[in-house]
């Protein structure tokens, strides 16, 4: 299997993971609780749930990328743990 396919397909379980609405079942929680805890509207819940959000696009390819890089997908967004707006030049090991 071609590192691409397998990065894809650990992708897409992890999406069918968060959108999978037996999952959310399981736990017990609502869509209206889950988007509560989440800090999301509903609507924007309902549609990572239904598997029509930019992360089905955006998700692997960012993953992909992570890897190349060898630095892990939160390190893109926070980089050295912290979020940018309170990041520091000297932060930066």
């Amino acid at each position: 299997m071609r590192h691409e396919d397998r990065l894809e397909d650990r992708g897409a379980r992890c999406i069918t993971t968060l959108r999978s609405r037996k999952h959310r079942e399981r736990r017990q929680k609502t869509a209206d609780q889950l988007a509560e805890e989440l800090e999301i509207p509903r609507q924007e819940y309902e549609t990572i749930e239904a598997g029509q959000s930019g992360i089905e696009e955006y998700g692997p390819l960012l993953l992909h990328f992570a890897e190349i890089i060898e630095q892990p997908v939160f390190n893109l967004f926070y980089p050295c743990g912290l979020p940018l707006d309170k990041l520091e030049v000297n932060d930066y090991p």
